[in-house]
């Protein structure tokens, strides 16, 4: 097996940082500033919500890739995806993924990366596990279109066996 780093971009670090500082000032001035009587609720929920949007974001954004026999692993904190040789009719870089028409149907936009369902006008819909959105692989399969974002992306493609087109 070889695995592959993945390193967030500028945007999804900046996003990543922004958020995460924005989340835990409104978790520190809940807990904070003294109200005029105990209501342990009105503290707790809005603190387990925003903890919750942090750890889920984390738990599933991609954080390597590795090609082994069977086909490429999508490593994540919470649930690996695989995707097999068997059903990857192509695979091809493509330099960035264009904004036009961009619809993020059920996906992360920025913190911790960007993964998830998404559809433009160029790909149609797609499915997302990037950390960055320049210098990508584009998987094809029979029944879905796969983003990913190695940190080499020519050396992933030349690991890729050879009967799996390449664009």
């Amino acid at each position: 097996m070889k695995k592959f780093s993945a390193s967030l971009d500028k945007t999804a670090l900046i996003t990543t940082i922004g958020l995460f500082v924005v989340l835990m000032s409104v978790v520190a001035v809940i807990w904070l500033v003294p109200e005029g009587h105990e209501n342990t609720g009105a503290k707790v929920y809005p603190t387990v919500i925003m903890l919750g949007v942090l750890a889920g974001a984390y738990l599933f954004s991609p954080r390597a890739f590795s090609i082994d026999e069977k086909g490429i692993t999508v490593h994540r904190f919470w649930a690996d995806v695989e995707i097999p040789f068997g059903k990857i009719l192509s695979a091809k870089k493509i330099e960035k993924v264009s904004n036009k028409g961009l619809i993020r149907t059920l996906g992360n936009g920025g913190l911790f990366g960007y993964y998830g369902d998404f559809h433009n006008s160029e790909f149609g819909s797609m499915e997302w596990y990037l950390k960055r959105r320049r210098n990508i692989i584009l998987i094809e399969t029979a029944t879905s279109k796969i983003l990913i974002s190695p940190d080499d992306v020519e050396d992933f493609l030349k690991n890729l066996p050879s009967n799996i087109t390449l664009g």
